[in-house]
């Protein structure tokens, strides 16, 4: 096995960061985390409103990250000398994130598919 350089290193961390960083967004901005709630010793429906407008986006821009980190993965992947098991991992991760995302904004955002167990719990 072939030890890792600084760079290996450095990339590796920095997208760790990023992902974290674009999970914490996504989970925040969507509201599917109520942080203003929490914070503010507010009801969820009036602090938490307007996060939902930028859901689509935040999702898009997700999606973006991960379509071109999968092919970052998959340039290594396909080279012969470039290979290993971590790229087969983010080239099958990545482009089930993507595919999970494109599922997202195609079907699972739209309110006609609020199922009546949800419809029942927001009354209560």
């Amino acid at each position: 096995m072939v030890p890792h350089n600084d760079l290996e290193l450095y990339e590796t961390r920095s997208e760790a960061w990023c992902l974290m960083a674009l999970t914490a967004s996504l989970l925040l901005i969507s509201g599917a985390m109520p942080l203003r709630s929490l914070l503010l010793n507010m009801p969820a429906s009036d602090s938490d409103a307007g996060a939902h407008k930028y859901a689509k986006g935040i999702v898009a821009i997700t999606i973006f990250h991960h379509i071109t980190t999968g092919l970052q993965a998959a340039s290594h992947f396909f080279s012969p000398n470039h290979y290993n098991t971590a790229m087969a991992v983010g080239v099958y991760g990545s482009g089930s994130l993507a595919a999970l995302g494109i599922w997202t904004l195609m079907f699972g955002m739209d309110p006609s598919t609020v199922s009546a167990g949800n419809v029942r719990r927001k009354r209560i």
